[in-house]
């Protein structure tokens, strides 16, 4: 049997590509939401530049969990409407519970391409399985996942751009809302 041509795996490095493309605008835009949403509950973190400016620098160095964190919090808090600010909880659950662990294993785990245009991801690591019935505990060494093609991957991708999709619109209409007036602080 013969080994993938350059073109299979162009294929697959351009939608592991897609994926991670895709990550970092939704980094960026959950950043932009966390600044946006912080603004609209509290204006005072924008009118004082001091302020404003110390409040910039620490969302641009948190890592996605803890933005993923304080966009539910402030969320939480939120003043406005409940049916207005409802839908992002769920879109920021899929970002925080499932998507974030899909990248990182089609980023950093090893990639096996075959002839028939199947793939297969190998995850390094271990993992301590207890037997049933007998109780004796396997030690398995890494593990794979079966892919049908590089689409399987091209469709995280897409559901990075679906998420992102939520996100805009709700920043757009977080953005649409009158300030809040000082004494309602």
């Amino acid at each position: 049997m013969s080994e993938p041509s350059d073109h299979q795996w162009d294929k697959v490095y351009a939608a592991i590509g897609k994926v991670v493309c895709e990550w970092a605008e939704l980094e960026n835009d959950l950043v932009r939401l966390l600044h946006d949403a912080t603004i609209a509950e509290a204006p005072a973190f924008r009118s004082d530049a001091r302020t404003h400016m110390a409040f910039l620098a620490l969302v641009e160095n948190l890592d996605i969990r803890a933005t993923v964190a304080a966009i539910k919090a402030i969320h939480f808090h939120l003043t406005y409407d409940f049916d207005f600010v409802a839908p992002i909880g769920p879109c920021l659950n899929r970002i925080e519970n499932e998507l974030r662990n899909e990248r990182n294993r089609i980023v950093h785990d090893s990639w096996r391409l075959y002839q028939s245009g199947k793939l297969r991801r190998l995850q390094r690591g271990t993992k301590l399985v207890r037997q049933k019935g007998s109780g004796a505990e396997l030690l398995y060494m890494g593990q794979s996942s079966e892919f049908e093609s590089y689409r399987d991957i091209e469709a995280v991708a897409f559901r990075i751009q679906s998420e992102r999709e939520i996100l805009k619109a709700f920043r757009e209409e977080l953005l649409r809302l009158p300030p809040i007036k000082p004494d309602e602080e």
